[in-house]
């Protein structure tokens, strides 16, 4: 028995003619994984009587056609920790809803609401889900026991036919009439909301309320089902599989995965098209994971995703696109700012401590390092006048304290002190800390510990090149503001990356606005912006920002 996870949890499904009972059955399963869970279903049913015996031992609520019930009557009930999304079309105001609401989303197998949820987990490889690989279509929801032995049986003498709760286009008489003469022996699984016209025969059984379809799974070689939960089941149960796609859409995606035949709709439900499809399968047998432990991946994927934050880091909204999907990072793009962000999905921890990232050893070789000198030298210099100029020293007798984070080999901080700074820099770079010793005779510091002990004594800090490579810059620069004074300034710089480009390295592509809104919402004003592109043409954006009064 395992041991339920403590969340509360929203499932938002929907059911009925249209959509069958399949992500609904889904849910119920999946509700079992958590402490407390509420499943909201959306039907076309004007009477979904038929959906109310399914829910009759579950915290639920059933929207038909003509019900006003909103998403806002369903907040209020709990407060929950993660919404799990199984909607396929949604109306415009709940769209609008689940993509501003703060609280983290799953969605599963939704391409709408999919691309604004933290975790994207589809059935199969989609356009929007170019990255997803053979081993993501079991993730998503199915229990353990349907992961069965691999069966040496290479023959099909027994046919399921299931699909779905209501058919809508009647594709089960379709298969029926095409396969009745031949010595197949067929079950057809008849939903709550289907009518169908099939009559029993010698080799056609029919078989009516039906609430766990895997027993007939495992009695059959063969399984015609629709393109959700079932087949997954019948994949892990390594089965031979046809699906039937009820758009191109769910055609192309089931074309496209691993050794699964599809028949589109009614189109192609012909005879030959169904008996060569079937030949076909017997063709190679799926290679699936015997030991692959869905509840544990998923329970750990939900705790993850509950503890995280729904929105953008650096501006707060939770109005953001997903452009690439894996199975260790998410990367996304807020709406808002348009910054670039990622999460990893193994992460538990938000890391707010950004003060262990060390200086590359490599960054001045020795064959280079006069050169490189002398080009950091006039970009400190540069970087030293504008910060003058913004926070002008008030007279000679006066002395700004200055601390440069990642100093490296100390440039910057030396320029500093030539200009009238008590400057000191923090490396924990032992090797940076070295060559700025033995080049320039500076003591480099390599800890942050005893400058947080100082209080808000230090006028100017600066970060170049940091932000970007910690998973939440908000809480640092917070973290930063406690040692300077009200009035006192913060340079920060950031590379300005190609948006083609992925973040191989770091968690952010920081924006003009992106890094505008981090600024403020640490408590500063950004006084002035400038972009600056260094000797290997690399680009940068520069933020001086002073701390506000109200901070």
């Amino acid at each position: 028995m395992i041991q339920k996870k403590d969340l509360t949890v929203l499932f938002i499904v929907q059911a009925g003619k249209k959509f069958g009972i399949g992500h609904l059955k889904r849910a119920l399963q999946i509700s079992e994984f958590y402490s407390k869970s509420f499943i909201w279903v959306i039907t076309d049913l004007k009477d979904p009587s038929s959906l109310k015996l399914l829910l009759l031992d579950t915290n639920h609520q059933i929207s038909a056609p003509n019900d006003k019930i909103t998403i806002t009557d369903i907040l209020r009930e709990f407060d929950f920790n993660l919404i799990i999304n199984d909607c396929v079309h949604l109306s415009d105001s709940l769209f609008h809803t689940l993509i501003t609401c703060s609280i983290p989303m799953i969605s599963l197998d939704n391409h709408n609401l999919g691309i604004c949820s933290e975790i994207y987990v589809a059935p199969f490889p989609t356009k929007k889900t170019k990255h997803a690989n053979f081993t993501e279509i079991y993730q998503t929801p199915i229990n353990q026991k349907f992961f069965l032995s691999q069966s040496g049986k290479n023959t099909i003498t027994k046919i399921l036919i299931t699909l779905g709760g209501s058919d809508p286009h009647n594709n089960a008489e379709r298969l029926v009439n095409a396969l009745k003469d031949s010595s197949y022996q067929i079950t057809v699984i008849v939903g709550p909301l289907s009518y169908y016209k099939i009559e029993e025969q010698e080799n056609v059984k029919l078989i009516h309320d039906v609430s766990d379809l895997f027993p007939y799974i495992q009695k059959n070689d063969l399984i015609f089902c629709g393109p959700g939960s079932t087949l997954l089941e019948s994949l892990a149960a390594k089965k031979y599989v046809i699906a039937i796609a009820h758009n191109y859409s769910q055609y192309q995606d089931i074309s496209n995965s691993h050794q699964i035949n599809s028949l589109l709709g009614s189109f192609f439900l012909t005879p030959k098209k169904i008996k060569k499809a079937i030949e076909k399968s017997t063709s190679g047998k799926l290679n699936l994971p015997d030991n692959f432990n869905f509840q544990e991946w998923f329970l750990t994927l939900s705790d993850t995703i509950a503890g995280r934050p729904a929105s953008c880091p650096l501006c707060g909204s939770s109005n953001k696109r997903s452009f690439l999907r894996n199975t260790e990072k998410n990367l996304f793009s807020c709406v808002s700012c348009n910054s670039t962000y990622t999460y990893s999905i193994k992460s538990t921890e938000i890391q707010i401590n950004g003060d262990n990232i060390i200086a590359d050893n490599s960054e001045q070789s020795q064959q280079g390092y006069k050169q490189g000198v002398l080009n950091l030298k006039e970009d400190s210099k540069r970087r030293i006048q504008i910060i003058k100029k913004i926070l002008p020293i008030p007279n000679h007798h006066t002395t700004y304290k200055l601390i440069d984070l990642g100093a490296e080999h100390g440039i910057f901080v030396q320029e500093a002190s030539h200009n009238g700074f008590s400057a000191h820099g923090v490396e924990l770079s032992s090797f940076a800390r070295r060559v700025a010793l033995d080049n320039h005779n500076l003591k480099i510091i390599d800890s942050m510990e005893k400058i947080y002990e100082q209080g808000p004594v230090h006028q100017v800090i600066t970060a170049w090149k940091k932000l970007e490579l910690l998973e939440n810059p908000l809480a640092y620069i917070q973290k930063l503001s406690t040692l300077i004074p009200i009035g006192g300034l913060l340079a920060f710089r950031v590379p300005i990356v190609d948006k083609k480009r992925s973040l191989n390295t770091g968690y952010f592509r920081i924006t003009e606005k992106g890094g505008k809104f981090l600024a403020e919402r640490a408590g500063f004003v950004v006084a002035q912006i400038h972009k600056y592109i260094n000797e290997n043409k690399e680009e940068f954006l520069e933020f001086y920002c002073i701390k506000r009064v109200d901070s």
